[in-house]
């Protein structure tokens, strides 16, 4: 019986990290989405500094979308890791 419930908490922790996974990605595309909001927005405002807004507003987006890829990378990564290491457990547990 114990070995069951250990089984059955080993699954619910994988459960949600794969949960969390699927959130990181979707979360990527929801960012990259607002990130070509706000390029676009950046392009087409009127020029009246020799575009100097708009080329700090996309620098400054461009390197939060960089941080956050990178971010996400290795959260992905780590939650590989935690998800590998759950099925090693409930392999030994079979």
């Amino acid at each position: 019986m114990k070995k069951e419930t250990k089984i059955d908490e080993i699954c619910r922790k994988e459960n949600k990290v794969q949960l969390t996974k699927e959130w990181l990605r979707i979360l990527f595309f929801v960012t990259a989405a607002i990130v070509a909001i706000i390029y676009c927005k950046a392009l087409s405002t009127p020029i009246i500094d020799h575009g100097e807004t708009a080329a700090i507003t996309i620098t400054v987006t461009l390197s939060a979308f960089a941080a956050l890829l990178i971010s996400g990378y290795f959260y992905n990564g780590f939650l590989s890791k935690k998800l590998d290491r759950l099925w090693e457990q409930k392999k030994l547990l079979f």
